[in-house]
């Protein structure tokens, strides 16, 4: 005797596939799968074995990823509320701001025109300034720039240092020259 289910797919149930077909109105032969208008592949077979159980299951599973979707997003924080903000603008280019906020956050920054080449047409603004803030892991941060000819110098604890053989790899190109 022939295997009854030998057509079929290792993701599909044939029986589900073959009571959905008749369900329809065909007739379904072992050997040979028929309709009342002739032969049917067994591709449709499969294909029209969409019924309710499979279509049960599409359906769960898009509801679940729409509720995947909305359990992550992200959750409603009310903004912090700013206690003190300072911002002066003067007509020489110079200027300072800065702000507090309610849970600590400070942020400072000052810069005023000057010369930074060796022409009196070279005038850039420099800048430094200061920021402190409670990191996740409740500690203070405070970090500390100046920012002028000779590029952006930040300064903190808890910044890395640059390391030694960057350190012996400059000095020896330095000595080279």
């Amino acid at each position: 005797m022939l295997n009854r289910y030998k057509f079929c797919s290792p993701y599909l149930d044939c029986r589900i596939a073959i009571e959905c077909y008749k369900k329809k109105g065909f007739e379904f032969d072992i050997n040979t799968p028929r309709s009342v208008n002739g032969p049917v592949r067994l591709k449709v077979l499969l294909i029209k074995a969409s019924c309710s159980t499979i279509t049960t299951i599409m359906q769960m599973l898009i509801l679940l990823c729409l509720a995947a979707m909305v359990m992550a997003s992200p959750q409603y924080k009310a903004p912090i509320p700013i206690i003190a903000y300072e911002n002066e603008n003067s007509p020489d280019g110079s200027y300072s701001y800065g702000y507090e906020s309610a849970d600590g956050t400070k942020s400072e920054q000052r810069g005023s025109q000057r010369v930074v080449g060796t022409s009196a047409d070279d005038i850039g603004t420099v800048v430094d300034g200061a920021v402190s803030y409670t990191g996740d892991d409740g500690k203070r941060y405070e970090l500390t720039y100046i920012s002028d000819e000779n590029g952006y110098q930040p300064k903190g604890d808890f910044l890395p240092s640059k390391p030694d053989y960057l350190l012996r790899v400059f000095s020896r190109g330095l000595r080279a020259n």
